[in-house]
C-alpha cells in the first residue's frame, strides 16, 4: 500500500481542518479513521498564504490569498499513453464567506514522464492559485478528483484575509528551500534533508511601517530539550517517551539578529536563512522592533511549529529509533542485556542475533514497516512509532472497529476467537500542534497484549 508523510505547517494566523464533511455540522471521522483513509486516497496537502495585493492592483482596498498544492505521484493514478505514463487530476476551489460561495475555481492538471519508476515516487506535483478578495474569515475547501481512479479526497481551511493598508503588519509566513541557487517553496511541513539542499528560507512580508527608523529583526529557531532513551525495564506506553510533546521549547537552537533600514516603500520583504537543522520539531518565532511613533516602539511577533524529517522519514533512521520501537516486543531480561552492550555495534550485533531466533529478515522487515507505517498515520508533535496509537498499532496491527466518544476519547476494538479487546485512548493537550492520543492506563487487556508480543517474537 503506498503511503507518505503527512505533516502540516500551522501559524498563528491559519487554521487548519481535514475531514470529508460538506457543512461545519457535518459530523467528523475519528481522528484514527481519518488517519487511516489517508493511505489509500489521493491526499494532497495545502497552505494559504494571506498578503497585500500587489501596488498596481487598481482596489486597493482587497486582500490577497495564495494558495499553494502539493501533491505526490505516488497518490495519483497514472496510465501508459504511448511512450510515456500520465496522470489525469482536477483540482476544484470554493472560497466561502459566511456560508456563502465568494469565487470558485476548477483546473485539470496532467503531469508526465517518460519513467515509470517516477510514477511510484514521492515527487511533488505543485499549484499556485491566487485570489484577490475583501477582508474578513473565509472557509476554504479544496477537492482533489483522481480522473483515472475516480478517488477523491477534500481539504478545508479557515483563514483570514486581513486588510494591510493602515496600521503596521506581518503577513503570515511561507518556507522555502535553498537549492543549486534556486529557491522552491516548502510551504508545509514536508521537509527532508538532500545532499544539495544549502539553507532553509522563512519569507514574510512587513507593511505599513511608516518611520524611516532602524527595524530590529529577531529570528529564532526553538527546541525541546532533548529527551534520552529510557533504561527503564517497564515497556509501559501509558507514559511514552512522546511525554515531551507537553514540555516547552526553551531551547534556542539558532538565532539570528539584524538591523533593517526602512525605505518610503510601505512593503518591506523579510528573508532570513537557516542551515537545516537536526531531525525534530521545531519553534519557530519572528519579532519585528519598529517605531510607532516618537520615543515609542512596538513589536510585530509571528510563530509556529514545523517539522523537519531526514531524507529517510519515514524509516527508521537511527539505531536509537530501532532500540525504542524494538523495545515493545522485548522481554525485560533482553532489554537489560541490549542496554548493557557498550558500543553501536555491539547492539547492532545484538539486534540483528535476536532477529535470526524471532523469525528472521522477514519478520524483522514486516515490524520495521509496521513502524514506517506508524510513522505516515501518526506522526504529530513525535514521531508516529513513539506515540501510543502508534505503539499499539506496530504491536496489535489494524483495529477491527474504531468508535469516537466524544471529541477527545476514541476506542480501537480487537476481535481474537470471538472475544472482543478494548484500547482506550484519550487526547491531551488542546492545542492541535502539540496535543496527542496517550493510552488510558488499566483500559486494555494484558493478555492480549502479550499475545500481540508473542506473535512478533514467534520463530
Amino acid at each position: 500500500m503506498k503511503s507518505r508523510r503527512i505533516i502540516f505547517f500551522l501559524f498563528n494566523s491559519l487554521f487548519l481542518f481535514i475531514g470529508c464533511g460538506t457543512t461545519e455540522k457535518t459530523i467528523v471521522d475519528c481522528y484514527s479513521i481519518e488517519r487511516f483513509k489517508r493511505l489509500s486516497l489521493p491526499k494532497f496537502e495545502a497552505h494559504v498564504i494571506n498578503l497585500k495585493p500587489s501596488d498596481t492592483l487598481q482596489n486597493s482596498q482587497l486582500s490577497r490569498f495564495d494558495i499553494y498544492t502539493q501533491i505526490a505521484w505516488n497518490k495519483i493514478r497514472f496510465i501508459k499513453q504511448g511512450d510515456f505514463f500520465e496522470a489525469n487530476y482536477t483540482l476544484s476551489f470554493n472560497v466561502n464567506k459566511n456560508d456563502s460561495l465568494v469565487v470558485s475555481k476548477e483546473i485539470n492538471l496532467q503531469p508526465r514522464t517518460f519513467n515509470y519508476e517516477a510514477t511510484q515516487l514521492s515527487i511533488n506535483d505543485f499549484n499556485l492559485q491566487t485570489f484577490h478578495i475583501d477582508s474578513g474569515k473565509y472557509k476554504i475547501q479544496i477537492q482533489i478528483t483522481d480522473n483515472i481512479s475516480g478517488l477523491k479526497y477534500r481539504t478545508q481551511f479557515l483563514a483570514e484575509a486581513r486588510n494591510f493598508n493602515s496600521t503596521a503588519t506581518l503577513s503570515n509566513g511561507l518556507l522555502l528551500e535553498a537549492s543549486n541557487g534556486k529557491l522552491k517553496p516548502l510551504f508545509l511541513n514536508d521537509i527532508r534533508f538532500r545532499a544539495d539542499r544549502d539553507t532553509l528560507v522563512y519569507y514574510q512580508e512587513l507593511y505599513n511601517v511608516n518611520s524611516l527608523d532602524p527595524i530590529k529583526v529577531v529570528s529564532e529557531f526553538k527546541v525541546r530539550q532533548p529527551m534520552k532513551l529510557s533504561s527503564e525495564k517497564s515497556r509501559s506506553f501509558y507514559y511514552p517517551d512522546s511525554a515531551a510533546c507537553g514540555l516547552p521549547f526553551d531551547t534556542t537552537l539558532q538565532k539570528h539578529e539584524r538591523i533593517i533600514t526602512p525605505t518610503s516603500e510601505k512593503r518591506i520583504q523579510l528573508i532570513d536563512t537557516f542551515i537545516v537543522p537536526l531531525q525534530q520539531q521545531y519553534y519557530f518565532q519572528r519579532s519585528v522592533v519598529y517605531s510607532k511613533s516618537k520615543n515609542i516602539k512596538d513589536t510585530l511577533i509571528t510563530s509556529g511549529l514545523m517539522n523537519i524529517n531526514n531524507n529517510y522519514f519515514p524509516q527508521l533512521s537511527s539505531l536509537e529509533d530501532s532500540l525504542t520501537v524494538t523495545k515493545y516486543i522485548l522481554f525485560n531480561y533482553e532489554w537489560d542485556s541490549l542496554s548493557a552492550q557498550k558500543t553501536n555495534s555491539e547492539k547492532r550485533n545484538w539486534l540483528t542475533s535476536w532477529w535470526q531466533k524471532h523469525g528472521g529478515i522477514s519478520k524483522k522487515n514486516e515490524f520495521y514497516e509496521r513502524a514506517k507505517d506508524a510513522n505516515l498515520l501518526f506522526t504529530s508533535c513525535d514521531a508516529g512509532f513513539r506515540l501510543p496509537m502508534g505503539v499499539v498499532f506496530i504491536v496489535s496491527g489494524y483495529p477491527n472497529n474504531i468508535e469516537c466518544q466524544g471529541l477527545n476519547n476514541e476506542m480501537w476494538q480487537y476481535i481474537l476467537n470471538n472475544q472482543n479487546f478494548y484500547f482506550n485512548f484519550r487526547k491531551y493537550g488542546t492545542d492541535e500542534k502539540t496535543s496527542f492520543y496517550n493510552l488510558q492506563p488499566f483500559s486494555m487487556d494484558e493478555n492480549f497484549w502479550r499475545y500481540s508480543i508473542e506473535q512478533w517474537r514467534k520463530k
